[in-house]
């Protein structure tokens, strides 16, 4: 209920197989926390109960996590498989493991907060909605967003934050993914990777701003990525377009009405790759 704490035990979990709904408001929140710093507890695991429009969504809203991290059991903090989840300005912090992660799940996050923890949001063969969502701080060889491979239908990723990271700030595996109208900044590897093909159409990337980063927008290994409206600034590379081992097949980007400015390299590809970029400005050139 609104304004509850729950403290557990160091490992103890929440396993749901029924229905969890966790609602809290903004001036209640519920807060589920560890009952000590040096025994973290270990997570919610959802279970089985289903990805049809029939089947229940398990309800998180107006939550704080805090010092968890997950059970041999789960994948994760937060952790559906085969199983619908909405989570709601949530707020996950001192996190030692990733916040979210599903395993052929449907999930809907809107408007939560990820603050100084490891991987934010991690899911395999799922259909994501990750909207209005803000990432901060993320610690270590992890990334804010990883998708791998695909679920019931396409994901998306539109209107959020990711700033100040030390890997990928959105990384797709063979995902197929809508990505729009994100501020991505302060990314220490790659702002937006995708690589290898979804097979459930081309990725589409589109309205971002992208600043100081180690790459702009990474387009490898048989991956299909269109776009427009994209600004990427002060990057080492602006555009990647390539194979990443050198061999087989490379990258395919088409993207048009974009800037690519003040960047070490404004466009980086290979001969095993694709790429066409229209009615944009790079270096100080239009194209």
């Amino acid at each position: 209920a609104p304004g509850v704490t729950v403290v557990a035990a160091g490992g103890a979990s929440l396993v749901g197989a029924g229905r969890i709904d966790a609602s809290g408001t903004a001036t209640e929140p519920i807060l589920f926390l560890g009952a000590r710093c040096d025994a973290p507890w270990a997570g919610i695991g959802i279970r089985d109960t289903g990805i049809r429009d029939a089947d229940p969504v398990h309800r998180l809203r107006w939550c704080t996590f805090r010092r968890g991290v997950r059970n041999a059991d789960f994948t994760r903090c937060v952790s559906p498989h085969n199983a619908r989840l909405l989570l709601e300005s949530c707020r996950f912090e001192d996190i030692r493991d990733n916040a979210v992660d599903g395993v052929g799940a449907r999930i809907e996050i809107r408007d939560c907060e990820f603050e100084e923890i490891y991987e934010a949001v991690h899911t395999t063969d799922s259909e994501v909605l990750v909207s209005g969502c803000r990432f901060s701080g993320m610690i270590g060889d992890k990334d804010a967003i990883d998708f791998d491979g695909e679920g019931s239908g396409p994901c998306r990723i539109e209107n959020c934050l990711i700033a100040n990271g030390m890997d990928d700030g959105i990384d797709l595996g063979g995902s197929t993914c809508s990505i729009a109208g994100n501020v991505i900044m302060g990314v220490g590897d790659k702002a937006v990777s995708c690589e290898t093909q979804g097979s459930l159409g081309q990725t589409v990337v589109s309205g971002n701003v992208i600043a100081r980063s180690g790459t702009g927008i990474a387009v490898k290994d048989d991956a299909v990525v269109a776009g427009d409206h994209n600004t990427i600034a002060g990057c080492q590379e602006g555009f990647l377009v390539v194979s990443k081992t050198g061999t087989g097949e490379g990258g395919n980007g088409a993207f048009d009405s974009c800037i690519a400015w003040g960047n070490r390299d404004d466009v980086t590809t290979d001969a095993l790759s694709v790429f066409v970029l229209t009615f944009s400005d790079t270096g100080g050139e239009d194209v």
